[in-house]
């Protein structure tokens, strides 16, 4: 399962905050956890400028974070 996330058209075009950027992939990496781990690639797009450059790196932090405590992505 590959899954690919880009906050920039989840700012711009749909004027999403960076909380529901790091809710949405939450969500997603929930579902990917349910997937054999040889079997998933996630790639997550950062631009530190669409919600502003506190906002974008404190989201960015957070999906870092989430991310590296599971082994499998």
């Amino acid at each position: 399962m590959s899954v690919e996330f880009n906050e920039l058209p989840h700012a711009t075009r749909f004027g999403r905050t960076p909380a529901q950027f790091v809710e949405m992939v939450r969500d997603a990496v929930t579902g990917l956890q349910s997937q054999p781990p040889e079997t998933l690639s996630l790639g997550i797009f950062a631009h530190g400028h669409c919600y502003g450059r506190p906002a974008a790196a404190w989201a960015i932090d957070q999906i870092a974070r989430l991310c590296k405590g599971d082994d499998a992505l």
